[in-house]
């Protein structure tokens, strides 16, 4: 490799092999083979105790994990949600996995009621592809294409339906 003593420098100086690559044009496979030819260890990130509970307390105030991830010399995510799940930090995606589930519940109650996927869609931005996989591992009988329930009662009283309509265009 020509530049061989400036990749060992960088490499020494605790630049990551990727940036390295990236300044340099040199492949990141030759990098980590020059590592390990002169016994450079990778150096991970060590964060104190201090850190960790800053990176909780952030992500309950609600930075995003970009965010913090960037503050922390660009931590890697699976090692900032590990930190998250050792200080018992409740996670976002968790609270969004809930309110999916409400939205997906609300979702099966109006097809079950025989509400046309657009009415649900628009009511509970659940779509079709998602509310049909949820409906299926629920055993929920899926309507035959082009066999809607029809609204009775156009008027803004107490929806009524009328099973098996077809409605023909």
């Amino acid at each position: 490799m020509k530049n061989e003593d400036e990749v060992l420098e960088m490499l020494l100086a605790g630049i990551p092999a990727e940036g390295i690559a990236e300044e340099l044009s040199v492949g990141i496979n030759a990098i980590h083979r020059l590592r390990r030819a002169h016994g450079i260890k990778i150096r991970r990130n060590k964060l104190s105790a201090q850190n960790k509970d800053d990176i909780a307390t952030s992500y309950t105030n609600g930075t995003t994990v970009t965010d913090i991830s960037a503050t922390y010399n660009n931590l890697n995510f699976n090692a900032l949600y590990k930190i998250l799940k050792e200080k018992g930090v409740p996670l976002r995606k968790d609270a969004q996995g809930d309110e999916l589930m409400l939205r997906l519940l609300r979702a099966a109650e109006m097809y079950e009621d025989g509400i046309s996927l657009a009415e649900i869609l628009d009511v509970t931005k659940v779509r079709q592809p998602r509310l049909h996989s949820y409906l299926k591992a629920v055993g929920v009988p899926l309507r035959r294409p082009g066999h809607y329930l029809k609204k009775v009662d156009e008027s803004k009283a107490p929806v009524t339906w009328e099973p098996d309509t077809v409605i023909e265009d």
